[in-house]
């Protein structure tokens, strides 16, 4: 997963200086509007991945696939119905609310009909997706992103030496791209899942139960899509396409760091859903508590050396840096850091089917992002704000959370704060003490970048695992690393 989050940042380097600050923010807010539909299947994802983790965790092999053929059905209604509203509302907001220039027009109707139509094949393979992850085959997601960002990286390298359209062609190339792949994950699910075998018949009763369930859901996911892409609409009506340009690489950035943090939950969350369903609360709240923990400690650890060192770096990486660049990604990475901290608490909530009254609350705190960032910008602040706005949003849901979890499973939310929580903030603020002291010390070139890279990774994993880890978690920690590297020594032998 290194070598794809370093892949993904050396593709959105080239692919910045391809196409230029405009066109890339362009693209960016176009195929920003196409990914708020995502909020629907982002929510129906979770959904159908909870139903069919919980039936494999009462081994009910029969009703899975009942889930799998009923959600199946699910998104095809939703495709017909996403198509219908984003041929007509959002074709009329693309040529009459974005703030492009009118010999953009064109390539961004282009770029918006290329996205959806990437969006709408992505929706058709949600349940392949979340049968993949209720069974826990990790090592396939691996391998098929890999191959994804390497298609991804040879885009970026063509488009490159493209004199014209250039926009449009990245555009359609990312379109070939995700099909291909959708169609990989659908094969490989047919081969390897009995219960995926389609015969495009539904249960009822699962049906009411998926839609009722990612219906609540869907309002926790549409307050986190304007938080992210509403905004990104924001910057543009407000500032233009070089504010999203920014914008745009402050996300690249944090979607690199944050698929280490995805992919680990990913694989804890099974886990965590099998064991709520078989009534194990002790094992339930040991995985979670362990995977807040390790949750914020995977990308802290790179995070904190990007924050101390940003200028440096982005001269390094980018050949144009967009304004603003350097404290949205700084700012964004202090909120999705908070964020991180509830990745296993909301899959505990989930898990109980228990949703309406945590997303009505956590969700409603969660939307006020969108009114008061626009508040802001309207009020002259600075594009910043709307971070600053997010971080302490963020803050006020992770509360809310606690409070909520409190009602409806019996999680000791003193016990919480002694295992992750003071841990979390042992390791951050000593590893700030240590660090901000010594970077004055350190030249801004090149080498002085990747030796102070080098001393924040070095200290915040020596933090996390010594102060961040229990004696059991450290010796786990060690056993495994040792096993991975007998295997590698037995195998070059």
């Amino acid at each position: 997963m290194i070598l794809i989050m370093l892949v993904t940042l050396y593709t959105s380097r080239v692919i910045l200086a391809a196409l230029g600050v405009d066109d890339y923010g362009i693209y960016t807010v176009v195929a920003g509007f196409v990914s708020l539909f995502t909020v629907i299947s982002g929510s129906l994802s979770a959904g159908i991945s909870r139903f069919i983790t919980f039936e494999l965790g009462k081994e009910s092999e029969n009703k899975c696939q009942e889930v799998f053929n009923t959600s199946v059905v699910v998104q095809i209604v939703l495709f017909i119905s996403i198509l219908l509203i984003a041929e007509t509302i959002g074709l009329w907001f693309i040529n009459n609310k974005l703030n492009v220039s009118p010999a953009s027009l064109t390539a961004v109707n282009w770029v918006y009909q290329l996205s959806l139509i990437t969006f709408l094949f992505n929706l058709l393979s949600v349940p392949y997706n979340a049968t993949i992850i209720a069974h826990e085959r990790m090592s396939a997601f691996a391998y098929i992103s890999i191959i994804e960002v390497t298609l991804k990286l040879l885009i970026a390298f063509s488009i490159a030496h493209i004199s014209s359209n250039k926009l449009i062609i990245y555009a359609l190339c990312l379109m070939l791209v995700s099909v291909a792949i959708r169609f990989v994950y659908a094969i490989y699910c047919n081969r390897h899942f009995e219960e995926c075998k389609l015969t495009f018949s539904y249960n009822r009763g699962i049906f009411k139960q998926i839609l009722a369930f990612s219906g609540w859901n869907f309002f926790g996911a549409a307050s986190a899509a304007l938080r992210d892409q509403g905004v990104n609409v924001l910057f543009n009506l407000f500032f233009g396409s070089v504010v999203n340009a920014a914008k745009g690489v402050s996300e690249q950035v944090n979607n690199a760091l944050n698929a280490l943090v995805q992919n680990f939950v990913v694989a804890l969350n099974p886990q965590i859903i099998k064991s709520y369903a078989i009534n194990d609360m002790d094992t339930v709240f040991s995985l979670a508590f362990r995977g807040a923990r390790f949750s914020y400690y995977i990308m802290f650890i790179p995070s904190i050396a990007i924050i101390l060192n940003i200028n440096p770096i982005l001269s390094f990486w980018l050949k144009d840096v967009p304004d603003f660049t350097a404290i949205f990604i700084q700012l964004l990475i202090i909120r999705v850091l908070i964020d991180n901290i509830s990745n296993t608490l909301i899959t505990i909530m989930l898990a109980s089917g228990k949703i309406k009254q945590y997303q009505i609350i956590v969700g409603g705190m969660q939307l006020m992002n969108f009114p008061l960032s626009y508040l802001a910008l309207k009020l002259g602040a600075p594009p910043q704000s709307a971070f600053y706005i997010a971080i302490v949003v963020a803050i006020m849901c992770f509360i809310l959370r606690l409070i909520m979890l409190k009602q409806i499973v019996p999680i000791n939310i003193k016990s919480f704060f002694s295992n992750v929580m003071s841990r979390i903030f042992l390791v951050t603020m000593l590893s700030c003490v240590i660090l901000i002291p010594v970077k004055p010390f350190i030249s801004d070139s090149t080498l002085g970048m990747f030796l102070y890279v080098t001393i924040c990774l070095l200290i915040s994993t020596l933090l996390a695992f010594y102060l961040g880890c229990s004696q059991y978690e450290r010796t786990k920690i060690t056993n495994k690393v040792m096993q991975v590297l007998q295997s590698k020594l037995i195998l070059h032998k």
